[in-house]
């Protein structure tokens, strides 16, 4: 225990990387098991699309490294989105003020999303969340982020 609060204290703490997952709150479907899945795609997801799309040294990758630690995954807040459409406007609005910002957002769409019809399930196109990869002292659009609520 004393070897953890010795590496937390060594912490960069002018730069702490969190994920946000925005979640749709408008789909009955979406229970809690589907949301956790969803939020896990859109994690993954991250992860993916930066390792994929930046060069190592880069600023982000070096923001992910930072996220990830020592365990793989840092903190990441879950928020109620609403409607996908109020959801996008959220991520267009952070993707016109983030400027040079290091800030990664993305939509996530699931093209196997289950929706059960009586004794069948139905297999559909959906997108069901989105992400926000930041640091949390990044210039992007804040009010964007934090007139959400927590996910419940």
């Amino acid at each position: 225990m004393t070897r953890l609060v010795q590496q937390e204290s060594q912490k960069d703490e002018s730069r702490y990387p969190i994920l946000y997952i925005i979640m749709r709150t408008d789909l009955s479907s979406m229970n809690a098991g589907k949301g956790m899945a969803q939020a896990c795609h859109g994690a993954n997801q991250m992860v993916d699309l930066i390792k994929e799309t930046f060069d190592t040294p880069s600023a982000v990758s070096q923001l992910l490294t930072l996220w990830e630690g020592d365990r793989g995954f840092g903190t990441t807040v879950i928020l109620d989105g609403g409607k996908m459409h109020e959801i996008e406007e959220i991520i267009n609005t952070i993707d016109m003020t983030k400027g040079d910002d290091n800030v990664v957002t993305g939509i996530v769409h699931d093209p196997s999303y289950p929706i059960r019809d009586g004794s069948a399930t139905h297999l559909i196109p959906l997108d069901t969340c989105a992400f926000v990869f930041k640091d949390k002292n990044s210039n992007c659009d804040h009010l964007a982020l934090d007139n959400l609520r927590l996910h419940r």
